[in-house]
């Protein structure tokens, strides 16, 4: 409340409209500045720099509260983030278990951005195995038409993203939702975005890829195929981080074999998937790469 009052008393004696404040609302919309500056919302870090920006002062100038999250929330957050799931109901129980611990002990004290990026990581997981899309629908209605305005994505615009890939391969959504032009150039920024995420969140802009790859095929834009699979070896080359090569070689034999007509590369590239699954002893996952391999070699 103290921020929020600071920020007001500031803005309005520089004379300054909540919507010009704003400008484009890329980085903070009025909708937000209001609950910032009624208390009723707590801003992110970035918020927080954005406006003592905007305001001409410090960020000391403004709070002396520390804005750094719960070490065991971001800890829960990686976690949900960089589980994977592969539709297994234990592993869908595990990530039911950290949304309940963050729900349960930090929700309410997380700021607003925060807090919407756990009911996207949420609204995802559900999505997942059923098809109720009434809060995948509320969030896009809110954010989407921001989101389209930016040009650098944070880690947690990369979550958004994702519901919005995954929502929109469900086909039940607006039709004003998908712009094909509007859509190829979210995917060319994505694009850009390997050498400007921080490393520690080429994980998560790893996973969206997964999604784009998997929108390639559904709404018929087969030519980013294979520039998300470059991307995607390239983030993993940066990262050294192989969680999924066997998704990745999935990928790739769904390209040689739908795309190339390559059956012989298609399936070096289904052995590989096989065998980095077998590596880290994960039976389910080769059950679901077998059974995946075969229903394609039927359809090619």
């Amino acid at each position: 409340m103290k921020f929020g009052k600071k920020v007001k008393a500031l803005r309005q004696a520089q004379k300054i409209t909540k919507e010009a404040f704003c400008g484009d609302e890329s980085e903070l919309s009025v909708r937000q500045l209001t609950r910032i500056e009624t208390g009723k919302s707590t801003p992110t870090l970035a918020k927080v720099q954005f406006i003592a920006s905007r305001l001409g002062v410090k960020i000391g100038d403004l709070t002396d509260e520390s804005f750094e999250l719960p070490a065991r929330y971001k800890e829960l957050k990686y976690l949900l983030l960089r589980t994977q799931t592969y539709q297994e109901n234990s592993r869908l129980e595990e990530k039911e278990t950290y949304l309940n611990e963050i729900y349960d002990d930090f929700y309410d004290e997380l700021s607003e951005e925060e807090q919407l990026v756990i009911d996207i990581i949420d609204t995802n997981l559900r999505l997942g195995f059923d098809d109720n899309f009434f809060s995948a629908n509320k969030i896009l209605e809110d954010y989407l038409d921001q989101l389209f305005t930016k040009n650098i994505y944070t880690a947690n615009d990369l979550v958004l993203i994702d519901l919005y890939l995954l929502a929109i391969k469900k086909k039940d959504f607006p039709p004003e939702w998908f712009d094909k032009k509007q859509y190829n150039e979210l995917i060319s920024n994505l694009f850009k975005h390997v050498d400007i995420v921080p490393l520690e969140d080429l994980s998560t802009l790893n996973s969206v890829f997964i999604s784009v790859f998997s929108n390639s095929i559904s709404l018929n834009c087969e030519e980013s195929m294979g520039k998300t699979i470059a991307a995607m070896e390239r983030i993993m080359q940066k990262t050294q981080d192989f969680q999924k090569m066997p998704i990745f070689n999935l990928m790739k034999w769904k390209y040689y074999l739908f795309q190339e007509k390559n059956e012989e590369e298609a399936r070096l590239c289904y052995e590989n998937a096989c065998m980095f699954a077998r590596l880290v002893s994960d039976k389910t996952l080769l059950t679901k790469l077998s059974a995946e391999w075969k229903q394609d070699i039927v359809r090619r």
